[in-house]
């Protein structure tokens, strides 16, 4: 094949020497497989680096362009085209030496082909999310931490969030409509005493280890951390949830990736020494939680003397306990045990009282509290 190309002469005159400088008028784009002749044709476009503004250059033939040189400036090409039936968008960056030249070659690569045929399915993605939390749990394992509870309510809570991020284009712990991870939970009805949310964004091709990416980018993160290397004697968050989204945004030979754990605390556990004639009043669903709906909870209560057992609908009511008046109303009342189990439907303010008056001593008691999610 012939190229036209137009020229520019320079004359150039240095002592009885004569230069001659032939410049081209046009840059050249050639597009080809790495390592073989084939060549590839598509779209070519311009895109300045401080509009993102895109100009169309032309369509190549047999692998390439010739376009004027004084239209087109240092910025990106973007190469639009496609192999065995996928469409791909390929970015390269155009330098001023390569304006200088006149001709530049893009190469698409092997690994460009195999990153293009590379796809992350939803099975993929379930064996991604299983190995970061076996990846977590033996971070925790490590440091003689109690492994991670992967729970299914809060898997669909993170699952939904990380696939709104991706279709509707924003990363944030907060959404576009102003809810964060607790509101998330609440709409879901999920009863927790602790929280936390931990999200992060990576770009994968086929050389991408996800699950390691995920994990050890949080680990790597002191704020990320501390849910996932939970060092307290009783693990403040001892169940996960895990969601991840990905797309091929913009036709890319990689997917964008965002991920979103929920940890979370269902369980509170007490443990006291009550003076003789005390009265202790324990939140069992506390209205800071910020959360409205009914939740069964287990209670599991023990203590070494016997004591009388009060359960009622509001804080306030523990003063009026205290001072004998006749609007104090409980909804479970237990005389003279040391042992109680069971599970009971709770409203925010509920609270148990626990009165050391019957043993008149001091006794030992323990205390655990269950969501039973």
């Amino acid at each position: 094949m012939k190229k036209k190309i137009g020229l520019v002469i320079t004359l150039v005159i240095l002592g009885s020497l004569l230069f001659i400088y032939i410049i081209p008028d046009n840059i050249t784009f050639n597009f080809s497989f790495d390592g073989s002749d084939e060549y590839i044709n598509g779209d070519v476009y311009f895109e300045d680096i401080q509009t993102y503004e895109r100009i169309f250059l032309g369509r190549t033939y047999e692998g390439t362009l010739d376009y004027p040189k004084q239209d087109i400036y240092q910025g990106n090409i973007i190469f639009i085209s496609e192999y065995q039936g996928n469409p791909f968008e390929f970015y390269y960056e155009l330098f001023r030496e390569d304006l200088d030249y006149g001709e530049v070659n893009y190469i698409i690569t092997n690994k460009n082909i195999i990153d293009l045929e590379f796809e992350l399915t939803n099975k993929d993605l379930e064996i991604i999310k299983n190995e970061a939390i076996n990846l977590m749990n033996f971070e925790r394992e490590n440091k003689n931490i109690v492994k991670l509870i992967r729970n299914e309510k809060l898997d669909n809570v993170a699952q939904k969030y990380s696939e709104r991020m991706i279709s509707e284009n924003f990363y944030a712990h907060t959404d576009p409509n102003g809810k964060d991870c607790y509101d998330r939970l609440n709409t879901n009805g999920i009863f927790y005493y602790t929280a936390a949310e931990n999200l992060g964004v990576s770009y994968v091709d086929s050389n991408t280890s996800l699950p390691e990416e995920i994990v050890y980018g949080w680990i790597n993160s002191p704020g990320h951390r501390i849910p996932i290397l939970d060092t307290n004697k009783h693990p403040v968050w001892d169940n996960v949830g895990i969601g991840i989204g990905c797309d091929k945004l913009n036709q890319d030979e990689y997917y964008t990736c965002y991920y979103t754990a929920i940890f979370a605390g269902f369980e509170s556990e007490y443990s006291d020494i009550l003076k003789s004639t005390y009265i202790q009043a324990i939140n069992l669903y506390d209205v800071d939680l910020g959360l409205n709906f009914p939740s069964d909870l287990k209670i599991s209560f023990s203590s070494d003397h016997s004591v009388d057992l009060y359960i009622v609908p509001e804080y306030s009511q523990f003063e009026d306990f205290l001072y004998g008046r006749s609007k104090f109303n409980p909804i479970i009342t237990k005389k003279r045990i040391k042992e109680y189990n069971e599970i009971i439907t709770t409203y925010p303010g509920y609270t148990l009282l626990i009165d050391s008056s019957p043993s008149n001593k001091a006794i030992n008691y323990s205390l655990k509290v269950e969501s039973n999610i």
